[in-house]
């Protein structure tokens, strides 16, 4: 099955579970314009939302003879596909501009393909490997992130110049 039929229908359940979701919605970041979800969440941050579904002629059961079952998607594909009320193109993943994985704002969204994300996600000046971080003592610090050995690994710094700095010397040498 395509990711556009499975997100149309997903489109559905989106449309029916509207509220819900608004509800789970938090206030917005005046520094940084994200919709953070607080609902569950993935092990790596993503908001997540479930609902349950009861199968019938237009929504057939992956097991034969379920009458219903738990459905569980990712927040930000919801919010996105509510906002421009249509479904996710196929082939297409959502990258997020702010690369703030908790984020649902539809302005910081963007339909590209997997390739074209994981190179964004992962480019250290144009991409979101480099984050700001504010320590329990009120310190700002700088982590970047990086593969190594087809493992994600972070280093932090304490000036943003020297996360450049390790960035770049980083892109030069992959």
């Amino acid at each position: 099955m395509s990711t556009q039929a499975t997100d149309g229908k997903l489109l559905h359940f989106v449309r029916e579970m509207a509220d819900q979701i608004a509800a789970r919605i938090g206030d917005t970041d005046p520094e940084t314009g994200c919709w953070p979800w607080i609902g569950g969440r993935t092990y790596n941050g993503y908001g997540q939302i479930s609902t349950r579904i009861y199968y019938g002629r237009d929504y057939p059961p992956p097991f034969p003879g379920q009458v219903r079952g738990t459905r569980t998607f990712r927040a930000h594909r919801a919010v996105f596909m509510l906002h421009h009320d249509r479904a996710i193109a196929d082939g297409a993943v959502l990258h997020h501009e702010c690369f703030n994985p908790p984020c649902v704002n539809p302005a910081h969204l963007r339909e590209v393909t997997q390739l074209a994300n994981m190179h964004a996600s992962h480019t250290p000046t144009g991409g979101g490997s480099i984050r700001r971080r504010v320590t329990k003592a009120g310190e700002e610090r700088y982590m970047v992130l990086f593969r190594e050995n087809r493992m994600q690994r972070s280093r932090t710094f304490a000036t943003e110049a020297e996360a450049l700095r390790f960035a770049s010397v980083r892109q030069e040498t992959a």
